[in-house]
């Protein structure tokens, strides 16, 4: 036999390397796994803020149309004037709002709804409303000066 038989006949056969194992991750893998947490936490966190704005205003808006239906012309006033700053102090500070009444509550709601409605119009009506007769036109300015700025603010 020639030696150089016997010499080919000794090597072994190519062996590849093994294939890389899933675990532990690559650096990039890790970055990137914390940035999609973070997203996931921030979508989670942005959708619960919509669903309580959401629920926030409907709540705000059945009980303006509870109002509407509910009350009599004479309890009008007093019940959007309530509902009018139990929606501001949600929207402001309590301090800045909840000592407010008479012409400075009026005039709140006007620089706040980018509005004279309160100050001129039939916004008035939340200061005068139990001293003057059942006005039904009246009323329904009011309670449209007054759905227009609830939905302004929420």
């Amino acid at each position: 036999m020639n030696p150089q038989q016997n010499l080919l006949a000794d090597l072994k056969d190519i062996h590849y390397p093994h294939m890389p194992s899933w675990w532990p991750l690559a650096p990039g893998w890790y970055v990137a796994l914390a940035l999609l947490l973070l997203a996931g936490i921030g979508v989670f966190y942005f959708c619960r803020y919509i669903i309580r704005n959401m629920k926030r205003r409907n709540t705000i808006l059945k009980e303006l149309q509870y109002i509407k239906q509910q009350s009599p012309h004479a309890n009008l006033a007093p019940a959007l004037s309530i509902l009018l700053k139990r929606v501001a102090v949600s929207c402001y500070s309590r301090e800045q709002v909840a000592g407010l009444k008479g012409e400075a509550w009026l005039r709140f709601l006007d620089k706040e709804g980018k509005t004279t409605a309160f100050t001129q119009g039939a916004g008035r009506l939340l200061l005068t409303a139990p001293y003057e007769k059942n006005n039904p036109q009246a009323f329904e300015q009011l309670l449209h000066c007054v759905e227009k700025w609830i939905r302004r603010k929420i």
